[in-house]
């Protein structure tokens, strides 16, 4: 009996090599994680700063896990990213039906979306794709 995919350290390793099911498995974990802090994510009591580094803490991590040694390519990265641009649109109280870019939608508070999505590049130097 041949086996096709198998968890091995919290990872997930397919015979045929691509990462489809961990990325799958990393994006479900992050929203999870986006339930779990939305209260933080929308609260007016907590500073820009405490829900930035709420993101930078948990959702991060969550969605990069094992990640460099992903060798992504633009679907996956676009994956993960819209997780995090959920958090961040949250957190700036812009909805998707109001049709605001990802580069506007923190425009008016201190963090912007470049400062906090994945660099990919810096996760690229164990073989990565970019």
């Amino acid at each position: 009996m041949e086996v096709s995919e198998f968890k091995y350290l919290g990872r997930t390793i397919s015979s045929d090599t691509t990462i489809d099911r961990e990325i799958k498995e990393r994006v479900n974990a992050g929203r999870r994680v986006l339930g779990g802090t939305k209260g933080i994510m929308k609260s007016q009591v907590l500073s820009t700063e405490a829900r930035v580094a709420v993101y930078k803490g948990v959702l991060v991590p969550t969605l990069l896990c094992g990640a460099e040694i992903w060798t992504t390519q633009s679907a996956h990265r676009s994956k993960v990213n819209a997780v995090g641009m959920d958090y961040l649109r949250g957190m700036c109280g812009v909805k998707r039906i109001d049709r605001v870019r990802n580069d506007e939608v923190c425009k008016e508070d201190v963090v912007s979306p470049d400062q906090l999505l994945p660099n990919w590049t810096e996760l690229s130097y164990v073989g990565t794709a970019t």
